[in-house]
C-alpha cells in the first residue's frame, strides 16, 4: 500500500525541515545508516569503488509505515520481511533490530485483526499503535525522552500525528498557547469532530486552570460529561483528573508544561475511542 524510499529516511532539499516525514500509520522507528553492498568485485575504472556500494551514507531517524507490510491486492498476508521498499530505503529496513521490531508488529497487527474479525488492512491503526506503546516500541524518535517518561506513551502516539515538528518533545517545558491551539486543531482532525470549545486566546504561557477549563469543554462535547455532573469527579474516572496528567502536584495557576498536556489529550483520546 506504500513504498518506503530514500526520500523518506534522509532530510534534504528544504532546511525548514526538523524532522523526516511523519506516518499517520507509524509502527517503528528506524535509525540506521543506508548501507549497499557491491554487486560486482570489479572497481571503478578510478579503482576507487566498487559498483553498487553505498557506504554507511548517513540519514536521520525515520518512522516505518505499517501500509509498507501491506500487499495492495492480496488479502490476509503481512509482509514483515519482503516490505515495499525501493532498493536504497531497503538497506536501512533490513537492520535486524528493525527486522525484529516489525516482526512484532506482525504478530500483534494479526491477532489483532483475528480478534476483530477484519482484514488485515482494516485494523484501527490507532488501536495497533497504542497496543505497540504499551510494549514499549518506539514510534517516534525523540532526543529527549526515555520510556519512564510519564508522558511516553501519549508523545509517541501524538509523533505520529503531525504534534512535533523537530526530535524534541520538550515535555519539560512550559506550553505556550499557539503550540496548544494547534495540537488541539490536530485532536479534532483525529477525532473527526468539530468542537465548539474555544481555543486559548493570546500567545503567553498556557496556565494549568486554563487547561483544565478546555479538557472539561472537550468532555463536554465528547458526551463523557453530561451537563450538571460533578466535573472533578467524572474527569477522575476517564483519567482525566490533574493527578493523571500533572507530572506533580501544584497550583493551577502556574504554567503547564508540555508533557502534561499530551498525557491529558492522550487520556481523553483513549476515553472517546473506547
Amino acid at each position: 500500500q506504500y513504498i518506503l524510499t530514500e526520500n523518506d529516511v534522509r532530510i534534504k532539499g528544504d532546511k525548514s525541515k526538523q524532522r523526516t516525514k511523519v506516518f499517520y500509520d507509524s509502527i517503528i522507528t528506524g535509525e540506521f545508516p543506508i548501507d549497499s553492498f557491491p554487486v560486482s568485485k570489479e572497481p571503478s575504472p578510478d579503482k576507487k569503488v566498487l559498483e553498487g556500494y553505498i557506504g554507511m551514507l548517513e540519514i536521520s531517524p525515520y518512522q516505518v509505515p505499517f501500509r509498507i507490510l501491506i500487499p495492495g491486492k492480496i488479502k490476509g498476508l503481512i509482509v514483515p520481511v519482503a516490505a515495499s521498499t525501493s532498493h536504497i530505503a531497503f538497506s536501512t529496513v533490513r537492520m535486524e533490530l528493525l527486522w525484529m521490531g516489525i516482526g512484532q508488529v506482525a504478530g500483534i497487527a494479526a491477532n489483532l485483526a483475528n480478534n476483530l474479525q477484519v482484514e488485515i488492512k482494516d485494523i484501527p491503526i490507532n488501536h495497533l499503535q497504542r497496543l505497540l506503546i504499551e510494549s514499549k516500541q518506539i514510534l517516534t524518535y525523540f532526543e529527549d525522552i526515555e520510556n519512564n517518561d510519564k508522558a511516553f506513551y501519549a508523545v509517541q502516539f501524538f509523533g505520529t500525528k503531525g504534534f512535533f515538528d523537530s526530535y524534541f518533545a520538550r515535555t519539560k517545558e512550559p506550553l505556550f498557547t499557539a503550540d496548544l491551539n494547534f495540537w488541539f486543531k490536530k485532536l479534532e482532525e483525529l477525532l473527526n469532530l468539530k468542537v465548539t470549545a474555544n481555543t486559548i486566546k493570546g500567545k503567553g504561557k498556557v496556565t494549568i486552570s486554563m487547561f483544565m477549563d478546555l479538557i472539561k469543554q472537550l468532555a463536554l462535547y465528547s458526551d463523557l460529561l453530561k451537563p450538571g455532573d460533578d466535573a472533578e469527579k467524572s474527569l477522575a474516572q476517564i483519567n482525566l483528573d490533574s493527578q493523571k496528567w500533572l507530572y506533580n502536584s501544584r497550583n493551577f495557576s502556574l504554567p503547564l508544561l508540555r508533557g502534561e498536556a499530551c498525557i491529558a489529550f492522550y487520556n481523553l483520546f483513549v476515553a472517546i475511542q473506547n
